[in-house]
């Protein structure tokens, strides 16, 4: 049975930031008649705010078990290479809920890695 106060091991979660990540994860699970979930949930926030951090802890908390990669990883020279890595990560994910176990794909700091268009990230 999970305890969904927005602490965690003695740490606390924003109650606001929890309750987002909850939600989102939920409606992917629902079978919800003529809703389309995004399946995507980009988290946006200032360097050194604790957004890692705190979807760490929110996910130890739903029992998720979070496949982590850095964007900077999907940086490369090799064209394709980057499609790949997300693939062999995607399928580490998918196999873990094959296994019955809840997943998810995080890919902590995409903007660094994406790169700016237009003055945007």
């Amino acid at each position: 049975m999970y305890n969904l106060d927005n602490t965690m091991n003695g740490l606390y979660i924003a109650p606001a930031f929890m309750d987002k990540i909850v939600v989102h994860v939920t409606k992917n699970f629902l079978n919800l008649p003529n809703i389309k979930v995004p399946f995507i949930l980009g988290i946006w926030g200032g360097k050194g705010q604790g957004k890692s951090f705190q979807f760490e802890l929110v996910s130890a908390k739903m029992g998720i078990n979070p496949i982590m990669m850095s964007a900077g990883e999907l940086e490369s020279w090799n064209a394709g290479e980057p499609a790949k890595l997300i693939r062999e990560r995607y399928h580490e994910a998918a196999d873990s809920i094959r296994k019955g176990n809840m997943c998810c794909l995080f890919i902590n700091d995409l903007d660094a890695g994406a790169g700016r268009m237009g003055g945007t990230t």
